[in-house]
């Protein structure tokens, strides 16, 4: 290969790798922030201020509402028969400390396949969680769990895009 032919390859690559990146975004889609905050930013600090928790699934029908009393957290569907503490307490603490890894899609047509879609659809196959402390409401609808890797698909109820956190809700 001739210098002439080599410098002109040399500038046509330059070139290449120039416009590849300046015309290529490093993100595809929108950037909605750094992943790695919390799904729920100041929920570690608030945990203790919920005082309902209600499980909703597909067709908004309700599966349990707890409410907590001066004594303890309560069915109200079961004739205000007392939860499971254990249980609950290890719930609120996931959904507390739950982390973002990744945004994932903002397109409805995508949410049945991650769990996410709104569970007023009676074929959703996700779970709407709603934490009420005081009188704010909190809601996340609890999809899949990812395949290949750790984590959980969900989207905050009323939100369009979905996100892949760092556990499972139990």
């Amino acid at each position: 290969m001739s210098k002439r032919h080599f410098s002109t390859l040399l500038i046509v690559t330059i070139l290449v790798a120039v416009a590849v990146t300046l015309l290529v975004p490093g993100k595809t889609g929108r950037d909605d922030g750094p992943a790695g905050g919390p799904l729920l930013p100041g929920m570690d600090q608030r945990i203790n201020d919920v005082d309902e928790v209600r499980i909703t699934l597909a067709g908004n029908s309700t599966a349990a509402t707890l409410k907590r009393d001066s004594e303890q957290w309560r069915i109200a569907e079961l004739s205000d028969y007392p939860a499971d503490w254990e249980d609950l307490r290890e719930l609120l603490r996931s959904v507390a400390q739950a982390e973002i890894l990744e945004y994932k899609t903002d397109n409805p047509d995508y949410y049945g396949r991650l769990g996410v879609e709104d569970i007023d659809s009676p074929e959703a196959v996700g779970i709407l969680l709603e934490l009420a402390l005081g009188d704010e409401r909190l809601g996340v609808i609890v999809g899949n769990e990812a395949s290949g890797r750790e984590g959980q698909y969900v989207r905050l109820a009323g939100a369009e895009r979905s996100i892949l956190i760092d556990r499972v809700l139990d």
